[in-house]
């Protein structure tokens, strides 16, 4: 029974990824409904950084779940291991990246830093703030790099046991 959960979960993490993603909007959303009525002239700049959110913070997550359900990614373990030769595991980091510019690039113009400061008053949000979402998504993106370099030169097999587990969930 453990090995069908932790194989159904690694098939469809892409799924929880989404889902994360959507709950995270929703909360951001209701938190601030009553500000962005208060304060009309934000709502265009707010729907813009929304719908950025929704279409960029997926983005990796949907090609993950394209290439697993297409069957050329067995899990998404896979996509840390073996990334040499497979196109849709090198699209999945791409993305993953292509997020993080994208993130980086907004999180350091002018209107983030305007949109921040006055969501963050509203909001109540007080670790809201265009320079550290900056830095945040900088760092992630030197990781991501650094991650990447270090998996893409060691081209490690995927471990043993979770192969195991997929010959026990019958794959």
């Amino acid at each position: 029974m453990e090995t069908k959960i932790f194989y159904v979960l690694s098939k469809y993490f892409w799924l929880l990824g989404i889902a994360v993603t959507g709950i995270n909007a929703l909360a951001i959303e209701f938190s601030c409904r009553r500000h962005i009525r208060e304060h009309p002239e934000l709502r265009p700049a707010y729907s813009r950084v929304m719908c950025g959110m929704l279409v960029w913070w997926n983005l990796p997550w949907v090609v993950m779940g394209i290439g697993i359900m297409l069957g050329r990614v067995p899990t998404l373990w896979h996509y840390f291991f073996e990334i040499r030769g497979n196109v849709f595991v090198l699209a999945w980091w791409v993305s993953v990246f292509a997020m993080a510019i994208v993130s980086l690039r907004w999180a350091f113009s002018r209107d983030a830093a305007q949109l921040c400061s006055r969501l963050s008053r509203l909001c109540k949000w007080p670790l809201l703030h265009a320079t550290g979402i900056g830095v945040f998504m900088l760092a992630a993106l030197a990781g991501g790099i650094v991650l990447f370099t270090a998996i893409y030169l060691r081209n490690p097999p995927v471990p043993e046991f979770i192969e195991q587990i997929e010959q026990l969930a019958g794959r």
